[in-house]
Formats: structure tokens, sequence, C-alpha cells
């Protein structure tokens, strides 16, 4: 019919009539963006010498709720162990579903942030299900039930089964050229051997909270210029002096009293800021002088990288660890050394995570509009490496409850405050953050609390969190900021130089509040115009886009060249093994010698005749094109 004929004029086995070509139709697109117009603000951001991304100095309100490290967990050796046993699995998981998707028929490389998308859909809807589980429990048997049977803080498990997590991941792979059935049971073998990877690591975590020593790894800890590496069995982790800083004074504030690490002394007390005085008095106890640099590119992100368990060594370096037992208390020695160890524990989880983009924050510009003009105090969704306020929640308390994580956002009950909440773009997380604080707005409301959200969310018009929150009563202004017009804080901005990155969608801004709260921080026209300008001073320098753009441009060259490379790598070495395959490239034989061609010659000759016959003309001299070449005398005696 007429109505079918776009769909089968661009995907002629496409048709919707024919079940046995419906799995090969395309899915809809992603996402419904928002088309926000330029506003023309400031494009750039002013040129400074450095951008201190957080304020560690800032008044903690008396509403906001206490960071608390749990009495028993695992000690940093067990810590960093356990974190080394997780990041390898992770890596078998992307490996896993980049073999699976090559073996139903994929040609092309399977989307970047696929893996991260799944992981964390499948993840919170596990967390989801235990949380319902947990308050719907009215026996005591169940609740021990629930004890034994503890969630990976980064594996899904597949216990609940993800279903929800699946779907969506197999409605991806469609999008990427799978059919239907294939798309499916990848997802499957994918959870099922996530769930199998789980169970063996948390099975190693039991037997160490039994007692049993499951090694004392040697970190090896380099100061560079810029930058601090630390690596444990070839796996090294990199993050900037600076940030290095920010997390020793975290950990001196919030850890417990036996692995506090000691304030610096007064010769380095004396520093332009405290941050600076932990590094120099880190790099006096490893003697490093500060002007010491390794040689190596500092400031810049750094992959995982596999190799000798030396990796990182070098001049200004040290060890952590003895060789001890974790468990029979000869752990690693040094003033700073169980820091090194919580630190090395924490930057690997987010680096095995990737997908900085999902860890992208808000900018040092837009909190100071927050904080001054809505009095927000408090960060929903954070981690220790992104944090700007000294109050925070996050995603992994086990890690990051060291270094004064509040927990989980949804474990929030506040009654008034000012919070600011930019939580992960994934649909599932946005969409219960949402429903979270309107379930918090109504109850403050009834009891005529002063209660504040600022909520940052990308503008996707399918996502349930942005219509219900435009749409919600407590909407006090939402602010739609063009995607050109405004950036993020990379999520890996402390490893690199240029902190900004440009965002990929239009970000819409929701301020969600009470009656009470819009009379104390009024979301005014005013706001509105200092949020945007706020937003351009995020917009990356047009040296960091160059940056940016050549580092990233490298990376997919070598990809590239890799894969244009193999085919004729293998084509080359059947050839030289005698068994040459269709398609393969032969091998260039040289021109005899005194036989003069030119390039002109050579195209006309292979335009016109095959090569073998238009190679035997030419060398015979003589002929029409086309004739067969003339035969030679052979030479006297023969």
């Amino acid at each position: 019919s007429s109505s079918r004929w776009p769909v089968c004029r661009r995907f002629p086995f496409a048709d919707p009539q024919l079940p046995a070509m419906a799995s090969r139709r395309p899915p809809a697109p992603r996402h419904v963006l928002t088309q926000a117009p330029r506003c023309g603000a400031e494009p750039e951001a002013p040129k400074s010498a450095k951008v201190k991304l957080w304020d560690l100095e800032a008044d903690v309100p008396k509403w906001a709720p206490r960071a608390v490290v749990p009495a028993k967990g695992p000690s940093p050796v067990t810590a960093a162990v356990l974190e080394l046993k997780s990041a390898r699995a992770l890596r078998h998981l992307r490996n896993l579903l980049k073999s699976l998707c090559r073996k139903h028929g994929l040609k092309a490389q399977v989307r970047p942030l696929t893996f991260e998308r799944w992981r964390f859909a499948a993840k919170w809807e596990e967390e989801e299900e235990e949380a319902a589980a947990s308050a719907s429990a009215s026996a005591p048997t169940e609740a021990k039930k629930r004890k034994k049977a503890p969630l990976h803080p980064v594996l899904p498990q597949g216990a609940p089964p993800s279903k929800a997590a699946a779907a969506e991941l197999a409605l991806e792979l469609r999008r990427q050229g799978l059919r239907v059935e294939d798309a499916e049971a990848t997802a499957a073998a994918l959870a099922k051997e996530s769930a199998r990877l789980a169970a063996e690591i948390l099975k190693e975590a039991h037997r160490a909270a039994s007692g049993r020593q499951l090694g004392a790894p040697v970190l090896r800890l380099q100061f560079n210029r810029h930058s601090v590496d630390l690596g444990i069995r070839g796996t090294q982790v990199k993050v900037s002096c600076a940030a290095y800083g920010k997390l020793a004074l975290l950990h001196r504030r919030h850890a417990t009293a036996n692995e506090a690490s000691p304030p610096p002394s007064s010769l380095h007390a004396a520093a332009a800021t405290p941050e600076e005085a932990e590094v120099a008095a880190a790099r006096a106890e490893h003697g490093v002088a500060g002007g010491e640099s390794s040689g190596e590119t500092d400031g810049e992100d750094d992959d995982e990288q596999e190799g000798d368990g030396d990796s990182g060594a070098g001049g200004g370096d040290g060890d952590v660890g003895d060789g001890g037992g974790d468990a029979a208390g000869d752990g690693p020695s040094g003033p700073r050394a169980l820091l090194h160890l919580r630190l090395f524990a924490l930057l690997l989880r987010y680096q095995s995570l990737q997908g900085h983009g999902f860890q992208a924050a808000i900018g040092p510009p837009v909190w100071l509009e927050l904080r001054g003009r809505l009095g927000v105090a408090f960060e929903g969704f954070a981690s220790p490496l992104n944090c700007h306020l000294p109050a925070y929640c996050s995603g992994f308390r086990d890690v990051d409850c060291h270094f004064g994580s509040r927990g989980s956002f949804f474990g929030l009950r506040p009654s008034s405050g000012s919070f600011a909440a930019n939580p992960p773009f994934v649909h599932g997380i946005m969409d219960a953050c949402a429903r979270h604080m309107l379930g918090l707005l109504k109850a403050a409301a009834d009891g005529s609390h002063a209660l504040s959200f600022a909520v940052i969310l990308p503008g996707w018009r399918e996502c349930a969190a942005f219509n219900e929150l435009s749409g919600s009563p407590f909407c006090a202004r939402c602010v739609l900021v063009a995607a050109a017009d405004h950036g993020f804080c990379d999520g890996a901005s402390h490893q690199r130089q240029d902190p900004y990155r440009y965002s990929p969608f239009d970000t819409s801004v929701f301020v969600m509040q009470t009656q009470a709260a819009r009379r104390r921080w009024p979301a005014d026209d005013a706001f509105e115009a200092a949020l945007r300008t706020a937003f351009a001073h995020c917009v990356p320098s047009s040296s960091a886009v160059q940056r940016q753009l050549k580092q990233t441009g490298a990376a997919v060259g070598k990809v590239a060249t890799t894969s244009e490379k193999l085919p004729r790598r293998k084509a080359a070495a059947a050839e030289r093994a005698g068994a040459g395959s269709e398609g393969s490239r032969p091998r260039k034989r040289k021109a005899p010698a005194g036989v003069e061609t030119t390039r002109q010659q050579v195209a006309t000759a292979s335009q016109k005749l095959p090569r073998r016959k238009a190679a035997a003309a030419e060398r015979a001299g003589a002929g029409p094109e086309g004739s067969r070449p003339r035969k030679r005398k052979a030479p006297a005696g023969v």
C-alpha cells in the first residue's frame, strides 16, 4: 500500500507485514531531543591560570546528614585486592560483549557506553528490588536470608533478573545491527557471566571477612611533577596532584582513627592551600622534591595499563606493603600507606567503570550561582573525585565512605534544606530521582517546610523524569540551555589538564521548591540570566577543544589503521604460505632493469589490458592494444 511505501523504499527487506522479516526492522532512535535556541551568551570560558573545581571549606549545614564509616568493612589491603578482581571482571565482560556481537554477525564496533548503560540500569534495577523487598519484609527470617546474599557493588548478579535492563540492552544492540533473537541471546549471556563473576568475588570477600588472607599486594607509588601514579600488579591509576591533596584532606576528616594519616608538618603547612600542603608532605615522606618529574606526560587521562608488576616504578617511587598477611595485622607500613591503598581502590573503581560522561559535573561558576542564589549546600549525586562541596552522596559507599560520602541519595529523608541533584544520565536512575524528590517535596509542603532541589537533566523528551518534573506544581522554574551554550566538568578532570568538555545535549535545570522555599530562595529572571552566563563560562577554550580532538582522533585513527592492516597481513601470510585466498593482495614484483615506465603508461595499459598482458606487451615493446606480444627467438646455441 502507499502507506508502507516510504518504509519499503528505504528498507526493502523490512516489511512490517512479513513475520520473517519483522526482526530486521530498525528500532526507534534512542532519544527525542529538545532543540533549544542559542541565547548568545559568552561562548568561551575566560582565560585563567587554574580552575579550582571544589571548595572543601564550605560550611556544612546542620540539616545535612553526617558521614559515617561502617565499623565492619574490608581493610585497606583487602579492599585493594577485591577491587583488582572487580576491575578484571569488568574488563572480561566488556570483551565478552564485543565477541558475542561479532559472533552474531555485527561487523561494526560496539558503540561506546553500551556496556556502561546496561551495567548502570541492571545494578539500579537490582538495588531497587532489594530496597522494595527490605521494606516489605515482615518476618525476621526473611531479613536474615537477605543478609546472607549481599549484592556486589559493581557487577550485576541477575537475582532478581534484570528484565528491563536486558530488554534495553537488546534494543540497543538492535539499533547497532543485530537481529532480535541474537540481541536477546547476547544480553542473556552477558547477564549470566556477570552473575558468575560476582558470585566468585563475593565468595572471596566472605573469606576475607572470616579471617583468611587474600594476600598483601605491593603498591608502587610515584610522584610526578603534576600527577601521582599508583600501581599494583601491573594495574596503574593516575590522579593529579591537586586531586590527591583534596582526597587526602577528605580521608583525614572521615577515616577511622587507625587509618587517618598525620597532618602536614609546620614546614609544609605554610603552602598556599591545604591541598598543596598535603602534596608537599607526601613528597617529603617519599624523598621527592617538589619540581622532580619522571618524564611522563602529566595531567592526561591514562587507561588501565597491563604489564609488569613494576608498572609505575621509577625515581621517587615507594613500595606500600611488606608481604605480610592482612588478617594477621602485618599490613603496609608508612604514615600514608593506608591512605594510598584506599585511594588506589577508589581510583580503580571509577576508572574501571569508564564512561566519564556519566560522571560529569557542573562547573564552579554554576556552583557559585546555585550556592549564592538558592542556598545549595549539599550534592545529591557526586563522588569523592568530582564533588564540589564537602557534603555529598555517592553511588559506592563501600569505597566512598572513607572520603566523606553520606551514602545513597535515595536513603535521604530531608524535610528542609537546599540540594543539588545531577544524576547519571540513565533513564532508570533519573526517573527514580524524580519520584523520590517529588515525594519529599509533598511531605515538606504538608509541614510548611522550605525544601528546594536544583535538578540537572539532559534535554531528553522521552525521559519520564523530564516530563514529571516539568509538569509538577513544585516546579518553580525550568531553564533549558542549548548544547552549544554550555559545558560540564569532565568526569576524568582529576586526571586531565583541561577540566571542561562540551555537552552533547541540551541541559534542563529544574528548580523544584515548596512555597516556603520559593519565598526564601526565589528563582526569578535574574537567577536564570546569571545561570546561563555561568554555564557559558564552562565552555572549553578553543585550545582545550583542539587538544581533546587530537587525543580522540589519534585513538580513533589507531584503531582504524589496525583494522585496515589486519586483512592485508592475513593475505600476505597466506601468500607466503603458498595458499592465497580470494581477494588477497599479490606481492608486488620489481620492474626489470632498463625498462622505463611512467605513471601515465601504466595507467593506460591497466585500463585496457589485464595486468599480465599489459606487462608482457610493455616488455616486448611492440604490438597493438590487446594483441598478443611477439615471441622472441631463442639465443644461439640453445
